[in-house]
């Protein structure tokens, strides 16, 4: 439940950024030398970083939420 959530959350921010670059497109082509800026393959690469990262940081919080005793977290509420 907690990685579900962290894991919207990294998609909706993926979603959001990728609408934003394609958006740019012409913006984003002065800085980018090497590619073009709506190579597919890079744009994968970043994706998959990001969603990786997501899963890192929502690793830690969803343990400690399975190992908490639902009826004792329902008796300190």
């Amino acid at each position: 439940m907690v990685l579900g959530e962290q894991l919207s959350t990294a998609y909706a921010g993926l979603l959001a950024g990728l609408a934003l670059a394609l958006g740019q497109t012409r913006f984003l082509a002065g800085f980018v030398y090497s590619l073009a800026p709506n190579d597919p393959p890079t744009i994968c690469v970043a994706a998959t970083i990001l969603i990786v990262v997501a899963l890192c940081a929502g690793c830690r919080p969803a343990r400690r939420a399975a190992q908490i005793q639902p009826l004792a977290a329902l008796r300190e509420e």
